[in-house]
């Protein structure tokens, strides 16, 4: 028997994408650079201030930006990730 598939409101796809595309702008400016005005980031992805308003909040959240009041969006400071590898001679 075929598991149902279940689908996410079209509200929500909507904000995942547009989170995936200011993402994508971000990861394409250096860290701490001014993000385009909200404004003009609705008229690009043609979203509303509002919706951009929430991706904008959420995006915070996962430190792929920051927000000065009176200032702008900027994008984070980029995480080094570092990945050690041990070797145990035992398991060769």
């Amino acid at each position: 028997m075929a598991t149902p598939t279940v689908s996410l409101p079209q509200h929500r796809r909507r904000t995942q994408d547009l989170c995936r595309r200011v993402t994508e702008i971000a990861q394409g400016l250096e860290p701490d650079m001014k993000m385009p005005a909200v404004q003009e980031l609705s008229r690009q992805l043609g979203a509303s201030s509002q919706t951009l308003g929430v991706v904008l909040e959420e995006l915070e959240r996962r430190n792929v930006l920051y927000r000065v009041p009176g200032v702008g969006t900027f994008t984070a400071k980029r995480q080094n990730v570092h990945i050690h590898l041990l070797h145990d001679p035992q398991l060769t």
